[in-house]
């Protein structure tokens, strides 16, 4: 044997640690556009921030602020070429619009030209659409999360200041009276003569608004995140704002939940419904809840002015056989004012602009909220609290909250996510992630 045929020894490496192996097995990060989370995350701040303040223009006319602010933040991703413009939801806005204006035109009655106008310009903020990542959109998501965190907290620190008898605090105090946004009863009792208010988080419209954001963040908890601090957290903040619009959320919500959930979440829920219901019966929530049980029967009733009447309205428009009425409305602006009584959108559209102007509608926001949701969950909430639960057609935040759960984005497919890498380990799509 010569000495060449000697084996010469292998330097042995020292075996993988568990680090390694779990850096050998992730999936590669996927990058995320960090100017599209961040703008977007502000557009939902001034969401919340903003949706008691309007631009006075004159007499009672006025416009939301978060019109500006959703342009202004729109301006600046189309300028980063971070936006475009959907040709699809274009046609139907146009649609939508010229049918609108025919009906306004063409009936020989007057109608209110701002109240058209204004439709006009909220409903064009919905047309652009953001390509993203679903890593990005997943980001988004997130800070939504926190984002109804720091709302949970304010609905805490409400509570705390009213039962240390400093009072509730609101904004009414020191907001100039030319800057309020009208139609919104701000500061509520939590039943009739209670020396206590319900919680509107200091900036929200009203105490409904701040259950529905609760709702909405604990069904993406659910859906998504699963972290069992923010199910505690929402879950309690959900029953301190003692309105019931948040709850019914939750419950439409429940069967798209309920067969994804795993037993560790069933085991979770247990533990933090456990919880939720003791802080409801110490905080006396069933008493209170109990007063108003008979509401949805009563004439003039907070569920019966927001479920019961805007039915109520558009049979007797069809009921009444008018042709004219039923085709072209009664004209933007023209809807019969009762006091109290909440107009869903399906109901002022049709009563307004009558039936080809809320066919047109329909296909258009339809398109706008379920052509390619990210996450179905998020577009169905979104949904729910703009069609069901307010007044929500000539209300921009209701529409732009849409915009940022679920409407303003166009998801890069799934086959386009980052390769696999080598091992077998895969990414899992946002849209089937835990939910």
């Amino acid at each position: 044997m010569s000495a060449t045929d000697v084996a010469v020894p292998r330097v042995l490496a020292p075996p993988p640690t568990f680090v390694t192996r779990l850096r050998q097995a992730a999936p590669a990060a996927v990058p995320t556009d960090d100017l599209v989370v961040r703008l977007v995350t502000l557009d939902l701040v001034l969401l919340v921030l903003l949706e008691k303040f309007a631009l006075p223009l004159g007499g009672d006319a006025q416009v939301s602020s978060v019109i500006p602010a959703h342009y202004a933040i729109l301006g600046v991703l189309l300028l980063a070429r971070r936006a475009v413009i959907d040709p699809i939801r274009l046609i139907l806005y146009v649609v939508f619009m010229v049918l609108a204006l025919i009906a306004n035109l063409a009936p020989d009655r007057p109608f209110s030209v701002p109240s058209l106008l204004l439709a006009a310009v909220t409903y064009a903020g919905v047309i652009p659409v953001l390509p993203l990542e679903r890593a990005s959109y997943r980001r988004i998501l997130l800070n939504f999360q926190r984002v109804a965190l720091a709302v949970c907290f304010l609905v805490f620190v409400q509570h705390a200041c009213q039962l240390a008898g400093l009072g509730m605090p609101t904004l009414e105090h020191i907001q100039p009276e030319a800057t309020v946004y009208h139609e919104y009863v701000y500061v509520q009792p939590l039943y009739w003569s209670s020396p206590y208010f319900k919680p509107n988080a200091i900036f929200m419209l009203e105490a409904s608004h701040t259950s529905q954001m609760l709702a909405m963040a604990l069904v993406l908890e659910i859906a998504l995140f699963r972290r069992l601090r923010y199910l505690l957290a929402l879950g309690c903040g959900l029953v301190a704002t003692f309105a019931g619009t948040g709850l019914l959320l939750v419950v439409l919500a429940s069967p798209f939940l309920l067969p994804r959930l795993r037993p560790a979440m069933i085991a979770a829920g247990i533990l933090v419904m456990a919880v939720v219901l003791a802080v409801a019966a110490a905080s006396g929530w069933f008493e209170i809840v109990g007063k108003r049980m008979d509401e949805y029967e009563r004439q003039g009733s907070s569920a019966n002015a927001r479920f019961i009447q805007p039915v109520q309205i558009v049979l007797e428009t069809l009921e009444q056989h008018d042709p004219q009425t039923i085709l072209f409305g009664v004209g933007a602006g023209n809807m019969e004012k009762r006091t109290g009584v909440l107009w869903l959108a399906f109901s002022k559209v049709f009563v307004e602009y009558g039936l080809f102007a809320f066919v047109a509608w329909l296909a258009f926001f339809t398109y706008v909220m379920f052509r390619a949701p990210g996450l179905f969950i998020a577009a169905w909430i979104g949904a729910v609290q703009y069609h069901l639960l307010n007044g929500a057609f000539l209300v921009p935040v209701h529409v732009y909250l849409c915009f940022v759960l679920a409407a303003g984005y166009r998801l890069a497919p799934e086959c386009a996510a980052a390769p696999a890498p080598p091992g077998g380990a895969r990414q899992i799509p946002l849209a089937k992630a835990r939910g």
